[in-house]
């Protein structure tokens, strides 16, 4: 082999080692293979009390932690009858926690990078001590009449800066198949 055969191939391999190591974050899989998606970078995954499975963090701020959750639930419905619902428990649920009702900012079909479809939905609450939460639902059909419910949580004056993060992890949810 030759001294430009060999420095092609070195090149070549240094590209794929530093190209894997800069999009190489594992996926969440939780044991039971319900699903999967990749979260944030520099996130940690953690164990969170009532929690099924476990919480994507992000660095704290403002006595926050930016967080990701995943809820599934059974219900033999459309998606879209689903999120109505849902839409219609969330104020019901903040005021039984001493809340004020969040505001709904908007509500759209966005796809995952596996074709599934999905609704994502922005709301802000103000929170007792007059800080800004800023959570982003995305609802995801499951299978065999389960659904979904992936919710971004950031606190904040920055807490919009967040939705390209959680947009992004997100895209990558893939609903286990039975």
């Amino acid at each position: 082999m030759n001294r430009k055969t060999k420095s092609v191939i070195c090149c070549i391999l240094f590209f794929m080692v530093n190209g894997c190591s800069q999009s190489g974050r594992q996926a969440y899989t939780p044991p039971g293979g319900e699903f999967s998606y990749v979260p944030p970078e520099h996130w940690v995954l953690r164990d969170f009390p009532g929690y099924k499975y476990k919480l994507a963090t992000g660095q704290p701020s403002e006595g926050f932690a930016p967080n990701i959750g995943v809820v599934e639930e059974y219900a033999p419905v459309t998606l879209d009858e689903y999120v109505a619902g849902n839409l219609r428990m969330i104020p019901q649920m903040h005021e039984k926690m001493g809340g004020n009702p969040p505001k709904v900012l908007s509500q759209a079909e966005f796809t995952t990078d596996s074709k599934e479809r999905g609704v994502r939905v922005v709301t802000e609450s103000e929170m007792g001590d007059k800080k800004i939460m800023r959570q982003i639902f995305y609802f995801i059909d499951g299978n065999n009449g389960n659904k979904f419910v992936v919710t971004c949580s950031v606190l904040g004056a920055a807490r919009e800066s967040y939705d390209k993060i959680f947009d992004t992890s997100i895209k990558t949810f893939k609903a286990g198949r039975a």
